[in-house]
């Protein structure tokens, strides 16, 4: 039984990844925030935006990006790392002043610290501004995770077309 579950589980992950990422061409038209760009560039923004980085892993935007819809999708805490820049928001999130990241599912249960964080501060500072793009950059990746990034035009089945998540 333990061996079928996982089994079950990556079944599930293949046929999804699928079905998300092999149906898009890189320069399919999405809308991300009301504007409309290629899926490929969305995914390289997105990631470039996440971790400071254009490519996660050595894999190309678009395969993580899609991979973050997958894990959503059958809500499995997936590995990814968000940047965490400003060495007073380290201390409040206690990494170290050489580590770059925390993981994202951390951050999303640090969300509430974050956000007393960024109210607490007074003046708008270079502390406050990376809070608040931290807070940005954990938002993304919940829309992202819950398939909200990810609007692409299509028919419905009463003969629409309408943007709609994927």
């Amino acid at each position: 039984m333990k061996i079928f579950i996982p089994f079950i589980l990556a079944l599930i992950s293949i046929n999804s990844h699928g079905s998300v990422c092999s149906s898009l061409a890189e320069d399919t038209p999405t809308l991300a925030g009301g504007r409309v760009k290629p899926v490929f560039v969305l995914a390289k923004e997105s990631i470039k935006f996440l971790t400071g980085k254009s490519t996660f892993e050595s894999e190309q935007p678009l395969t993580t990006f899609c991979r973050i819809i997958d894990a959503g999708k059958i809500k499995s805490e997936l590995s990814f790392p968000l940047l965490v820049e400003h060495v007073d928001t380290k201390k409040l999130l206690g990494l170290k002043y050489d580590d770059k990241n925390l993981g994202a599912f951390k951050l999303i249960a640090s969300k509430d610290l974050i956000r007393s964080e960024v109210l607490k501060q007074k003046e708008n500072n270079s502390y406050k501004k990376d809070l608040t793009k931290l807070w940005n950059r954990i938002g993304t990746f919940e829309q992202i995770y819950n398939g909200e990034a990810l609007q692409i035009y299509n028919t419905h089945s009463d003969g629409t077309n309408k943007w709609s998540p994927i």
